[in-house]
């Protein structure tokens, strides 16, 4: 039989809302290279979020 369950359904729902480009091209990188790439990424939130406190004041 080829039975499609319920969470099969649900998967396929979440897939389309994902970018698989974007996990292709994160999978290509080394590990080191995503830790580096993701303290970039929380660096640059950092600041934003210094600038919003100092814009606050």
């Amino acid at each position: 039989m080829n039975e499609i369950s319920s969470i099969d359904l649900i998967i396929e729902e979440y897939k389309k809302g994902v970018d698989r480009t974007l996990l292709e091209e994160n999978l290509k990188l080394s590990y080191t290279e995503r830790v580096e790439k993701l303290q970039k990424l929380l660096n640059a939130f950092e600041e934003l979020k210094n600038a919003k406190r100092l814009n606050s004041i």
